[in-house]
C-alpha cells in the first residue's frame, strides 16, 4: 500500500513537472509572437526615413545640343514645367564613337546609368543639317551594344528644336521610335511647337505621378 502511494506521488509529480515545462514553452512562444510585429514596425519606420533613391531621378532630360542652356534646353523646360527632373547635356560628356572606345576616358556608362534609373526619358535635339545632333547619334550608336533589357518599360518623349525642323521631324522620330521598340520602351510622342509641347506635357505629367 505504501509503495503504491509513493508511485502515485512520483507519477503526479512527473505530470506536474511536464505541465510546467509545456506551459513555459507556450509562454515563451507567445512572447516571441508579440515581439515580432514590433520589430517589423520599427524596420518599416526606418525604411520610411530613408530616401526613395529610385524616385530621385524619375524624369531625365537628355539635352543633345551643343548649348547647355540654348533653345533645346528651353523647349525641354517648357515640356517639364512644374515637374522635377534631371538634365544631362551630352556636350559635357566624353562619349566616344563606336569602335573607338577608350575605357579610361569614355563616359557612356555614366549617361546610360542615368537612363536606367529613370522612369521617363525626355530626349531633346536641335536640327543639324536636317538631322539629329551628332551627340545624340553617337549615344544611340553606343546604346546598340547594350540591349540587355535594362530600359524595358521606360517612357520616351522627343522634342525637336529648329527654325524650320519640318524636314527632320520624320527621320528623327523614326529613329527614336525604332530605338524604343528595340529596347522595349514606350514611345509617347514628339513635339516641336508650343502646342505640341503642351499636349506632350500633359502626358508626361500623368506618367510622372
Amino acid at each position: 500500500m505504501q509503495k503504491r502511494t509513493v508511485l502515485s506521488i512520483v507519477f503526479i509529480s512527473i505530470l506536474i513537472l511536464g505541465g510546467l515545462i509545456i506551459w513555459k514553452e507556450y509562454s515563451d512562444a507567445q512572447a516571441r509572437t508579440k515581439e515580432q510585429p514590433q520589430k517589423i514596425s520599427r524596420q518599416t519606420f526606418e525604411n520610411k526615413r530613408q530616401p526613395n533613391r529610385r524616385a530621385l531621378n524619375q524624369q531625365l532630360f537628355i539635352n543633345a545640343s551643343q548649348n547647355q542652356n540654348g533653345n533645346t534646353a528651353a523647349l525641354g523646360r517648357r515640356l517639364l514645367e512644374n515637374i522635377k527632373y534631371k538634365q544631362i547635356s551630352l556636350v559635357d560628356y566624353h562619349i566616344h564613337q563606336i569602335g573607338q572606345v577608350s575605357a579610361n576616358k569614355d563616359q557612356f556608362n555614366v549617361v546610360f546609368k542615368n537612363m536606367k534609373s529613370s522612369k521617363n526619358i525626355i530626349i531633346g535635339t536641335p536640327v543639324y543639317w536636317s538631322d539629329m545632333s551628332g551627340y545624340l547619334k553617337t549615344l544611340f550608336d553606343r546604346m546598340g551594344e547594350h540591349e540587355d533589357g535594362s530600359l524595358r518599360g521606360k517612357n520616351v518623349y522627343l522634342v525637336i528644336q529648329g527654325s524650320d525642323p519640318s524636314d527632320a521631324i520624320i527621320p528623327i522620330t523614326h529613329v527614336v521610335k525604332h530605338l524604343s521598340d528595340t529596347f522595349q520602351m514606350n514611345f509617347i510622342g514628339e513635339a516641336t511647337t508650343d502646342e505640341q509641347v503642351a499636349n506632350l506635357h500633359d502626358k508626361l505629367f500623368q506618367n510622372s505621378r
